[in-house]
């Protein structure tokens, strides 16, 4: 299967069934427009919402704990709090194919493989390095 087929695959599954849960494993996404360095993201109905493909690969609101983003992106979306009193912070997340090395479907414990390309690894990291540098330069 290649990234593609899985990342649809997993818009698909995860949009259709609340039980499904996968791990994409990447080396970034962009958060508000902000590229940030990352290493794996949980897709499931209870860490996304608006899960969807893109061009580039897919989008979704997801929920970060304050202390995990920039002043700015804070300000622009506020803090909520959850019924069990955590605070968290709605934003729009964006992940692009080529940073994108494996996903893995995990059910009742075990994970399944449906797309791992280590060669794949090593290009994301460095083109995220040098997009990371671009960014700050």
């Amino acid at each position: 299967m290649t990234a593609i087929e899985a990342i649809r695959l997993l818009i698909d599954a995860v949009n259709g069934d609340e039980g499904r849960r996968f791990i994409v494993a990447l080396v970034g996404y962009t958060i508000e427009g902000q590229l940030c360095p990352a290493d794996l993201l949980q897709v499931d109905t209870g860490s996304v919402i608006n899960l969807r493909a893109t061009a580039a690969g897919f989008c979704c609101f997801a929920f970060f704990a304050p202390n995990k983003l920039t002043p700015a992106i804070i300000e622009a979306n506020g803090i909520q709090i959850g019924p069990d009193g955590i605070e968290f912070v709605v934003v729009l997340l964006e992940v692009n194919q080529q940073d994108v090395w494996a996903v893995f479907e995990t059910t009742g414990g075990a994970q399944r493989d449906l797309f791992l390309d280590y060669a794949a690894r090593e290009t994301a990291v460095h083109s995220m390095a040098e997009r990371l540098h671009a960014a700050h330069h």
